[in-house]
């Protein structure tokens, strides 16, 4: 009778031993499925900011080229401006300026 409670334990101690096993390889083909997954998104995720990346310099560059456009158009208003504030002071001495009727 002890012997067969020895044989029954070992059994037992088999059937856990193989049963633990077997969790441990479908716990390592989901840590391996999961990391698989993670280096998929951490590519897809270097690829997304690589294209942003490059995007937002084409984006500065444009913005730049359009600010200069911008700052010369200034520059020639300015340059009009002063002009003709200019050539009024120069017509109003030609006129007689600040002479006084006799």
């Amino acid at each position: 009778m002890r012997v067969n409670a020895l044989e029954h334990s070992a059994t037992l101690h088999e059937q856990r031993i193989t049963s633990l096993e077997n969790w441990r390889t479908h716990s390592d083909i989901k840590d391996a499925r999961s990391e698989e997954q993670m280096a998929s998104f951490r590519l897809a995720v270097d690829k997304d900011m690589t294209a942003l990346k490059d995007s937002l310099t084409e984006t500065k560059k444009s913005l730049g080229d359009d600010i200069g456009s911008i700052a010369g158009t200034l520059q020639w208003i300015t340059r009009l401006l002063i002009g003709g504030i200019a050539l009024g002071i120069v017509a109003f001495l030609m006129k007689g300026g600040f002479t006084l009727p006799p």
